[in-house]
């Protein structure tokens, strides 16, 4: 099966990030345009960790392609930690903790 991201235009016009990993469908983050000031857009993300932020874009393409850097800078930030700690978990170091003061 193949891994899918895409955009999904609710009948709200909130707009929705679906990822479908090895079948499961995952919603990554969902923004809507809000009615108060242009260009102005509320997002929430759970894997983000954000609920109903603001930020303003000159067009609905800018805001994906924002939002999806944002989502992607995260998973970077995440693999790189966890790598790291995989890394010394696994690390064979004779005779003392060279990671101590790290």
């Amino acid at each position: 099966m193949n891994d899918e991201k895409k955009w999904v235009n609710t009948n709200q016009n909130i707009w929705k990030l679906h990822f479908t990993m090895k079948g499961e469908d995952r919603i990554l983050l969902s923004f809507s345009l809000t009615n108060k000031i242009p260009n102005q857009y509320t997002y929430s993300s759970e894997i983000l960790n954000v609920e109903y932020d603001v930020c303003i874009f000159d067009s609905l393409n800018d805001a994906k392609e924002e939002f999806e850097n944002k989502i992607e800078n995260y998973l970077l930030t995440m693999a790189s930690y966890y790598d790291d700690i995989y890394t010394r978990f696994i690390s064979d170091y004779k005779g003392g903790d060279e990671y101590e003061n790290s």
